[in-house]
């Protein structure tokens, strides 16, 4: 039983009859003795060091070293240091960001100059204490030291606390605005990271800031962009700018549906990475279209918020933003929260959907102004009606603005008509929201892939490996990819003929992109396509056999598709223009026009799609031969990644007919 203590007791009274000695012997064991290890034990812990009481750098140092504290996954991403075929290299290129003269190949070297610089009070980078143009390395360096978090940040940085405070971060989610073929520097897509100023609340996250990596072309664009990205003749910068800029670009100006990856950061490591893109002022990249581009270097930041997450070890040779994604998506970096926002287009077309063809062509007259919101064919329909048929205009109107169909004063005064008439109505008439698709970007099939399959030509067997290492082409499936397009890189197929003991190769498209939109009422985009690489043709020998010559060939056309029912039938038609050249042409070269005719067939589910088409070509320089094909080609996918294929076609040159037909199995990874 407790007993009430006396005022002037320090414990428990003592047993009746206990000695002097007895009672102080009590006393050590039962009070003295614990305070005494306690206070041992606090003594003996490794607590934060503060400022004022920090250990020599020699000291210091030798910490590092014992902790082998330049090797630290984070410290490497901080440097942004990776692994080359010589060793160990920073990517990074800047006066100021290397304070060793080694830095940019040494970590250890860089690490100790830096905590020289840190602990040095007369040091300047630039015109900044060390402290205030390296935060994010103060920070890690302290901590990883056991010092307190801000014990090397010995100067006051109103600058960065200016800056910082702006942002206002409560998160960062990966942004993933979807492929938009009509661009080279948007083919494959674009990630950005936004610094959410809301946790929840989506329009608050339309004022919030977005980091990017981006090539400074100094305004060139088109084949010269792509050439110059591809060979790394552009220097590559990080970059802060207002998310809804970014959207506008995105979304309005080249309709992209934009996905939206949250995060799972602690707002330690969230602060740390934006301490980094501080550190990041001035610092130029190397930029590659194919690596060294936006998604890549934005792994990297992940990395010094995660550094127990490796994410850019996994692109030794190419990087395609969705596959960056993916990547996230598949670790603890990933919150498992998407976002979904629709471009105006895809909105538009969503608003369209449930209209009939006549009141479509409403819409439109509306949106052009040659109809007028309180006009008779408005006054005719139920006011919930006429209210979706106003916000199907306005929606309308806009997208015809965004393209240039319209100028800015008409669109404001159309605008406000349209809207003042629709609140007269008293009815919101607004479309049900568009729907997410059924497949996310991350969940779409693999952008590398490989097949093996075999088939008959001219009557002569062949076995056939087909590689891939990007991207997408017209039978995939097109979950997570846009829709019509055809992105091919480096697409190689190689036969072996039993017959003849030979492997050769068939195939080597170095680039083809393909362009095949539908067109309809509202929208009446061009189709394209430009193909470049070597092909198999076959001629006539000496003893009449037809033999296979490899020929350079590079072709491009322009035409239209069309959706005629609405359905999952597409017809398209391309006007092409096609150059070959090899020592099998009499004149070494061949130049003509051509015409192309095809239809796709999908069904619902995209588990089978059939393509087929018709090719005829007149060379009218060089050799002067009519070139016809006429085939058909089919995907049967088995699940996500893997895929039956089969084709068969009719080809006829020069005098000449024969049958090319094969069948495989597909992967993608």
């Amino acid at each position: 039983m407790l007993r009430a203590h006396g005022p002037g007791a320090r414990g428990p009274y003592p047993r009746a009859g206990a000695s002097a000695p007895a009672r102080e012997f009590g006393t050590l064991l039962t009070v003295r003795l614990p305070l005494l290890l306690c206070i041992l034990l606090v003594a003996a812990a490794p607590l934060p060091l503060q400022a004022g009481a920090l250990p020599g750098p020699g000291t210091l140092i030798e910490r590092a070293r014992e902790s082998d504290l330049a090797r630290a996954p984070r410290w490497r991403a901080l440097l942004h240091h990776e692994r080359t075929l010589l060793g160990s290299r920073s990517a990074a290129r800047g006066p100021h960001f290397f304070l060793s003269p080694r830095g940019d190949r040494d970590p250890a070297a860089e690490l100790e100059a830096t905590l020289l610089a840190l602990l040095d009070p007369d040091a300047r980078v630039g015109d900044r204490p060390p402290a205030c143009a390296f935060p994010a390395r103060a920070r890690f360096l302290a901590e990883s030291l056991g010092l307190a978090p801000d014990a090397l940040r010995r100067a006051d940085c109103p600058e960065l606390a200016r800056w910082l405070a702006g942002l206002r971060p409560r998160g960062m989610t990966l942004v993933f605005p979807e492929a938009f073929v009509d661009s080279p520097a948007s083919m494959f897509g674009h990630t950005l990271l936004r610094i959410d100023v809301a946790e929840e609340d989506a329009s608050a996250n339309l004022l919030a800031f977005a980091i990017d990596f981006t090539a400074e072309t100094r305004g060139e664009e088109g084949p010269l962009y792509l050439l110059k990205g591809v060979l790394g003749l552009y220097p590559g910068r990080f970059g802060l700018s207002p998310y809804y800029d970014k959207l506008k670009l995105y979304a309005d100006w080249q309709s992209r549906d934009v996905w939206e990856y949250r995060l799972d950061l602690e707002p330690e490591d969230l602060e740390l990475v934006l301490l980094h893109l501080w550190e990041m002022q001035g610092v130029d990249f190397p930029y590659f279209f194919f690596h060294d581009n936006c998604s890549y270097q934005l792994l990297r930041l992940i990395e010094v918020a995660r550094p127990d997450v490796t994410l850019h070890d996994g692109f030794p040779l190419s990087v395609v933003p969705i596959d960056t994604v993916r990547a996230v998506t598949e670790t603890s970096v990933f919150s498992g929260e998407v976002a979904y926002r629709p471009s105006p287009a895809r909105e538009l077309t969503h608003a369209l959907a449930g209209l009939d063809r006549a009141t479509r062509r409403l819409v439109l007259s509306l949106a052009k102004g040659a109809a007028l919101p309180d006009g008779p064919e408005l006054r005719a329909l139920a006011p919930d009606e006429a209210g979706v048929v106003l916000t199907a205009a306005y929606d309308a109107l806009r997208w015809l603005y965004l393209n240039g169909q319209v100028s800015e004063d008409d669109s404001r005064t159309r605008s406000h008509a349209l809207l003042v008439a629709r609140s007269r109505l008293g009815a919101t008439g607004s479309a049900s929201p568009v729907p997410r698709p059924a497949v996310r970007p991350d969940e779409g099939h693999g952008t590398a892939m490989v097949s093996l399959g075999g088939g008959v030509r001219d009557d002569e067997g062949f076995l056939e490996l087909r590689i891939r290492p990007a991207l997408h082409d017209r039978l995939d499936t097109e979950g997570g990819f846009a829709a019509d397009s055809t992105i091919r890189i480096l697409d190689t197929r190689i036969r072996f003929e039993p017959r003849r003991g030979r492997v050769r190769l068939e195939e080597l498209t170095l680039v083809e992109v393909r362009s095949e939109p539908p067109r309809d009422l509202f929208f009446e985009p061009i189709s394209w396509h430009v193909d470049l690489g070597f092909r198999t043709r076959l001629f006539e020998d000496r003893d009449g056999d037809l033999d296979p010559e490899l020929i350079f060939r590079t072709e491009g056309g322009l035409g239209a598709a069309v959706r005629p029912w609405g359905g999952p039938v597409k017809l398209y038609g391309m006007a092409d223009l096609r150059v070959e050249a090899g020592d099998a042409f009499d004149e070494n070269v061949a130049f003509g026009p051509g015409l192309t005719l095809g239809a796709e067939l999908r069904s619902p589910a995209d588990r089978l799609k059939g393509h087929l088409y018709g090719r005829a070509l007149r060379f009218v320089a060089g050799d002067t031969e009519t070139d016809l094909e006429l085939g058909v080609e089919a995907r049967l996918s088995l699940g996500r990644q893997t895929a039956l294929r089969a084709g068969v076609a009719w080809h006829a040159y020069a005098g000449e007919e024969w049958l090319d037909a094969r069948v495989g199995v597909q992967l993608t990874f």
